[in-house]
Formats: structure tokens, C-alpha cells, sequence
């Protein structure tokens, strides 16, 4: 503490941590006229694929990074500020978790995708472990360089999600595809690297995909059947001098009133973007810089819920190149002046 009128100044504590980069009071910081705070949460490598329940009104995400038996599924229960977590017995890096439709019949169930997997797993949202009950789909087994990615259902409760296959360092051959109880799994295009946000706006019928190698959000015409075409590129990052593989943009959720949000990792904003104009704009700078994924929630679905992660990513090969120390692994921003739209849960 220093005091200006003395020019006289003396510690006030000692950390038990080195690399500080700034001070706040209170555990809550502004940024753009937003309210930035952190949930106390375990760090995670990368958290990716935060979705909102209203169920249970609960934040759930993952760790893309996690191995053996640290934690790899989150839960942060509103009501009760906290948030629990487990492994998956025997499996390592899900990509994402989907509660499971109807939420009374089967609050304990979730798809989560696995490797090249879409399992169902049994988890009682507080329990240390939780354990695979059977498979939904499995996909492209047969090439061992690609996973499942970021995926998650639209307002109909059909999953749509791609695969990663190398990163950025590999061919533009990945695979986009979604899932219907109807239809069962359907290939919808093969083009990107990586897939790392889906948004949806039922109202307008489109289907909103992120590459994060092209730094690309792309906007797609949906139909009453789930299948998207005419494709249009609608905001590009390079347009404002970004570059891969120094950030990439990644999550994507959608407002009630059309506006789709997504986070440029390695970076730590936040960006809204007007899916009418492909004009957008940075709303928030969060604390740390690994942002991973957005969703909006909370009862009135009006907070925007930020995981971040301790590894720095090396984009073109997928290797770890460093870490960086949020001590959260969630953040929430409020303030926004926007609501998020209410999805159905997964139907199986």
C-alpha cells in the first residue's frame, strides 16, 4: 500500500505465488462495462463445451486435456454456488457433456463424447466418478488421427458437432455431423480442421458453426429435418488482423435476440457479433487468456459463463507449450444487457 501524500509505502501481504499481472478489490474486476468474477472452481487444462441447464440449474463443462483420474466433467450448481466434479472410470478428455432428455426420468444420465464415441454416463452431479452405461454412436473409428470435438444440441434437442483431426497443422478434412432419436447419425460437411463452436437460432432456422483454424464462423440455412445448407462465411477475424495460430476463436452460443458471442483463445476477449451485419465487437477482457467456451445462464439466462484453462496450446500440432495459473477453472460476466436462449435437453 502506497500512500500518495507521504510518497511512503509498505507491503501489505505476500502471495504464495509468483507471476502476478494485476490487482483487484473484492474478486470482482470491470472490463468494458461488464461485471467480470470467478467461481471457485479446480483448475482444468481446457475447458471447453460450458452448457446451461435449466433443470438443474447448473453450468456444466469439461476438461478436453484431462487424463486418468483427475477431473474431467464440472457441474456448478447456481443454487448452492458450488461446483462438483469427477472423472469418467477408464476414460480420459471428453469433448463435451449434454444432460439427457426428460430431466425427471433421467437426471442422472449424460452424452458425452469420447474419442470417437458418443456414450451415455451415469453421474449424480455430486459423485467423484462417474461410469459409461452404453454408446450413442460411434464415428470414423477407423482413422486414428481424428476425435470428436466440440458438439452440443440445438433447441429440438438434435446434436450437432465435428471432429478435430491434428489441429491446425493437418488437412481441411474434418467432418461436421448431427444426430437425431430419428434419424441417427448423418454426415453434413467435410471441410474444416477443427470444429470448435456450434450455435443455433430456431427463430431464423440457422445453424451457426466455428472453424477455428480458418478463424471462421460460418452461417448455415437449416430445414425442418435438421439438415443445413448454403453455407456463408459470416465474420472472419483475419478481416480485423488477427492471425492462427497466434489466437483462434472458440465457443459459440447465441442471444434471444440473435447475436452470437464466442471467445478468442490465447487472447481472453469476449466478442459479440451481428449475425445480420457480420459486423462485431470485443464486450469483455477477461483476467486470464486461455478462454475455452461461452454459455449463457443463471435463472434468467442472463450471465455469461467463461471456463478458462492453465495450457497454452501450440494451435499447428496440438502440444502443450506452457501454463498459465487462473486458480479458477469458471467465470461469470454480468451486465451484458442480453438473454440467453432456452435449449432443449439431449434426446436420445
Amino acid at each position: 500500500m502506497i500512500d500518495p501524500r507521504t510518497s511512503s509505502g509498505n507491503p501489505v501481504a505476500k502471495l504464495p505465488f509468483g507471476g502476478v499481472t494485476g490487482i483487484t478489490f473484492g474478486g470482482k474486476e470491470r472490463s468494458f462495462g461488464v461485471e467480470i468474477s470467478g467461481i471457485a472452481a479446480p483448475e482444468v487444462g481446457l475447458g471447453v463445451a460450458a452448457i446451461w441447464d435449466d433443470c438443474t440449474q447448473s453450468v456444466y463443462y469439461v476438461d478436453f486435456l484431462s487424463t486418468g483420474q483427475a477431473p474431467s466433467i464440472f457441474r456448478y450448481d447456481y443454487n448452492e454456488d458450488k461446483v462438483y466434479f469427477a472423472y469418467i472410470l477408464g476414460q480420459s478428455g471428453p469433448s463435451f457433456i449434454l444432460p439427457i432428455k426428460e430431466c425427471n426420468k433421467y437426471k442422472n444420465l449424460f452424452a458425452v463424447g469420447l474419442n470417437h464415441y458418443m456414450a451415455v454416463i451415469e453421474w449424480d452431479g455430486k459423485s467423484p466418478v462417474a461410469t459409461v452405461k452404453g454408446n450413442v454412436f460411434s464415428v470414423e473409428e477407423s482413422d486414428p488421427t481424428s476425435r470428436i470435438c466440440v458438439g452440443r444440441q440445438g433447441e429440438k434437442g438434435r446434436f450437432y458437432g465435428g471432429m478435430v483431426n491434428n489441429f491446425c497443422g493437418g488437412p481441411s478434412n474434418s467432418s461436421f455431423y448431427m444426430y437425431s432419436k430419428e434419424k441417427g447419425l448423418r454426415l453434413l460437411f467435410t471441410g474444416p480442421q477443427v470444429t470448435t463452436g456450434v450455435a443455433f437460432d430456431e427463430d431464423s432456422g440457422y445453424v451457426y458453426h466455428i472453424g477455428s483454424c480458418k478463424l471462421l464462423i460460418t452461417a448455415f440455412q437449416g430445414d425442418a429435418n435438421g439438415d443445413i445448407c448454403n453455407g456463408r462465411a459470416l465474420f472472419d477475424f483475419h478481416s480485423l488482423g488477427y492471425k492462427a495460430p497466434d489466437t483462434s476463436p472458440i465457443g459459440l452460443e447465441a442471444d434471444a435476440d440473435g447475436f452470437l458471442y464466442t471467445a478468442l483463445y490465447s487472447d481472453g476477449s469476449i466478442w459479440k457479433i451481428d449475425p445480420r451485419t457480420s459486423s462485431g465487437n470485443p464486450i469483455a477482457q477477461m483476467p486470464f487468456n486461455l478462454v475455452g467456451s461461452v454459455t449463457f445462464g443463471g435463472p434468467k439466462r442472463d450471465i455469461l459463463f467463461v471456463p478458462v484453462g492453465t495450457a497454452n496450446i501450440d494451435l499447428i500440432s496440438g502440444q502443450i507449450i506452457g501454463r498459465n495459473s487462473p486458480r479458477t477453472s469458471l467465470y461469470k460476466i454480468r451486465e451484458l444487457g442480453a438473454k440467453g436462449r432456452k435449449y432443449s435437453r439431449f434426446i436420445v
